[in-house]
């Protein structure tokens, strides 16, 4: 009776990690998406809606005991996988936040050691669900059907409404514009110029968390790399009250829409350095800090 309690309470409380991981994967599904883009593996970041459901659907058959043997089977199936997808991302490209509970931010901020403590924990409480639970038939009470029936629809709507095509940073196969005057480039329809200026345009997305973190070094650059600061930016009237509540920034950004922006660059964030009317260095990426950025341009 003991061991029955024992394994209800890791059942319990495996399936509240899940349901707690993918609630917050739902409500950020876009910044999820453009993580496992980091990761290389092509375009594949359109499936992070999908595992925000299905991490709350094995939340609750964890919760409520839904065929547990199957279920925590599956369940250290998944841990095992996106276990190894870390370490490979850790090692591979240095990538330490596994925005394991996406919104919920305050439960990310764990160290590499202890996510995979974490998880290992986990699939000892799910070996033991598997190990000790009876195999049922496949029915269970209708209450708990319209409760996950219920589940994956909110969870649903919030995963695709917070989803938004990921826009990463890969380097294009070729830089379109540098060395070129800026009348040879879509730019010259979109701001002026002044040849005796110099002017920094940053082409970004207010849902890009590239973007996002170039922007307190790219505050650095006005009047002191540059004269001027141009930010270009995609459409996006929910995502720029966000970032505008959040960003203190002086420089002047300009609205276009998708075509326009993609007509300039192939990634986010994208940087255009010009001088004397042309386009003397193109740095597609993160925006580094303005010391080593005067390096990139021989200063």
């Amino acid at each position: 009776m003991k061991t029955k309690h024992i394994i209800k309470a890791f059942s319990i409380l495996s399936g509240c990690i899940f349901l707690v991981s993918g609630i917050g994967k739902s409500l950020a599904t876009a910044d999820f998406a453009e993580l496992i883009l980091l990761y290389e593996f092509g375009n594949f970041g359109f499936v992070s809606p999908l595992i925000a459901v299905a991490e709350i659907v094995l939340g609750l058959f964890l919760i409520f005991s839904i065929y547990p043997k199957q279920t925590s089977f599956v369940a250290i199936l998944f841990l095992l996988l996106v276990s190894v997808i870390y370490v490979y991302g850790y090692f591979r490209h240095d990538i330490s936040d596994c925005s394991c509970f996406g919104k919920i931010s305050a439960l990310n901020k764990t160290s590499p050691v202890q996510i995979i403590v974490r998880n290992f924990l986990i699939a000892i409480m799910l070996g033991a669900v598997c190990k000790y639970s009876e195999m049922r038939k496949l029915s269970f009470a209708k209450w708990k059907s319209v409760v996950i029936a219920c589940a994956v629809g909110l969870s649903a709507f919030f995963a695709g409404h917070s989803y938004l095509p990921p826009y990463i940073t890969l380097p294009p196969i070729e830089k379109m514009f540098e060395n070129k005057h800026i009348s040879e480039t879509p730019l010259s329809n979109l701001i002026e110029t002044s040849q005796d200026s110099t002017y920094l345009v940053f082409v970004f997305s207010y849902s890009c968390f590239h973007c996002l973190n170039s922007i307190e070094n790219l505050k650095q650059y006005e009047n002191t790399i540059v004269d001027r600061v141009i930010g270009i930016s995609m459409q996006d009237s929910v995502n720029e009250i966000v970032f505008r509540e959040n960003f203190n920034v002086d420089f002047l950004i300009k609205n276009f829409d998708d075509e326009t922006v993609f007509s300039l660059v192939q990634g986010f964030p994208t940087s255009f350095y010009i001088r004397n009317d042309s386009i003397k260095k193109e740095l597609v990426g993160e925006l580094p800090f303005a010391y080593y950025f005067k390096k990139l341009l021989n200063y």
